[in-house]
C-alpha cells in the first residue's frame, strides 16, 4: 500500500486533472455554441443580402409601373415625351430610381456585413474559449505532475532520513549494550579484587591473632614457671 503522503498527492493530482478535463469540456461547449451562433449570423447575412435583392426587384417593378403610368398620362395629354420638360421629368425619375435602388442594396449590404462580422466574432470567442480551456488543462497537468514529484521527493527524503535514524538508533543501542557489558565486567573485577583482598586481610588478622595468642600463652607459661620456682 502506498504511503499516505503519496495517496494524498495522488488524490490532489487527480483533482487537478479532472479540473483540466472539465475546463476542456466547458471550452468545447462554448466553442460549439459560438459556432452555432456564427452559422446563424452567416445565414442572416445571406438573408439580408437576398432581401436587398428582392427589395430592389420589387422597386424596379413598382418603378416600371409608375413610369408607364406617367408616360401614358403624357401621351393622353398629347404631350411629346421624347423632348422638353416631359423628357427631363422622366430622366430625373429614372435617376432617382437608380439612387433608390443603390440605397436599398447599400442598406442590405450593411446589414449583411454586420451579420458576417458577428459570425467572425462568434468564432473568435469560441476559439478563445478553447484556448483558455487548453491553457487550464496544461496548467492542471503541470500542477498534477508537480504535486506527484514533490510528494515522491518528500517521501524519499523521509524514508532516507528514517533509514539513517534507524541505523543511528541501532548503533547507539549496540554501543550501550557493549558499555553495559564492559561495566559488568569491570564491576566483577572490582568485586573479585575486593573479595580477594578481604580474604587476605582476614588471613593476616587470623595469623596475627594466632601469633598473639601463642605469644600470650608462652608468656603465661613462663610466668607460671617463674612463680612456681620462686616458691
Amino acid at each position: 500500500m502506498a504511503p499516505p503522503m503519496i495517496l494524498a498527492a495522488g488524490v490532489s493530482a487527480a483533482g487537478s486533472l479532472l479540473a483540466g478535463q472539465s475546463a476542456m469540456a466547458a471550452g468545447r461547449y462554448q466553442q460549439s455554441v459560438a459556432e452555432q451562433n456564427a452559422a446563424m449570423n452567416e445565414m442572416r447575412a445571406d438573408d439580408a443580402y437576398q432581401i436587398g435583392l428582392n427589395n430592389v426587384k420589387k422597386f424596379e417593378q413598382d418603378y416600371a409601373f409608375e413610369d408607364a403610368r406617367t408616360q401614358m398620362a403624357y401621351m393622353k395629354a398629347g404631350v411629346k415625351i421624347g423632348e422638353g420638360t416631359p423628357m427631363d421629368v422622366l430622366l430625373f425619375q429614372q435617376q432617382q430610381a437608380e439612387i433608390a435602388k443603390e440605397n436599398i442594396m447599400y442598406d442590405a449590404e450593411v446589414d449583411s456585413y454586420e451579420y458576417k462580422v458577428a459570425a467572425v466574432n462568434n468564432r473568435i470567442q469560441g476559439n478563445m474559449a478553447m484556448f483558455q480551456a487548453r491553457q487550464q488543462r496544461s496548467a492542471s497537468i503541470i500542477s498534477a505532475f508537480g504535486t506527484m514529484v514533490g510528494a515522491y521527493a518528500t517521501q524519499s527524503m523521509i524514508t532516507s532520513q528514517a533509514a539513517k535514524n534507524s541505523k543511528l538508533i541501532t548503533a547507539q543501542s549496540t554501543m550501550t549494550e557493549e558499555l553495559i557489558k564492559q561495566q559488568s565486567v569491570n564491576q566483577k573485577i572490582i568485586m573479585d579484587t575486593l573479595h580477594n583482598n578481604n580474604i587476605n586481610i582476614l588471613d593476616q588478622i587470623n595469623k596475627q591473632s594466632e601469633t598473639l595468642i601463642n605469644k600470650g600463652f608462652e608468656l603465661g607459661l613462663d610466668f607460671a614457671n617463674q612463680t612456681a620456682g620462686f616458691k
